[in-house]
């Protein structure tokens, strides 16, 4: 099936985030501030996901990990994306 059915047909995505940071401080402080703004993260992946379109889930999970990197105090990140639900049926024949 081709990028432009797949586009056509929409999908859903899974993506699963590890976040590399010293939480160390907000072990002790127990304050909002010493830690990560989870709100801010949530924010990044679905305004990556809903958009921008991208060829491939890699450029994703790329695009992710870079604004992840630049707009969080992380010392590393792992982004998993996967398509749960590929339609494995060919799109119309008008589309040919």
């Amino acid at each position: 099936m081709g990028a432009s059915c797949r586009r056509e047909l929409g999908q859903r995505f899974e993506i699963d985030i590890e976040l590399g940071l010293d939480l160390s401080q907000a072990m002790t402080s127990d304050a909002l501030p010493d830690t990560v703004d989870y709100s801010r993260l949530y924010a990044i992946v679905r305004e990556e996901v809903e958009d921008h379109q991208y060829q491939l889930i890699e450029a994703l999970a790329g695009a992710m990990v870079q604004r992840l990197m630049a707009e969080l105090p992380i010392t590393s990140v792992l982004v998993r994306v996967r398509k749960p639900q590929v339609p494995l049926t060919a799109c119309s024949a008008s589309r040919r």
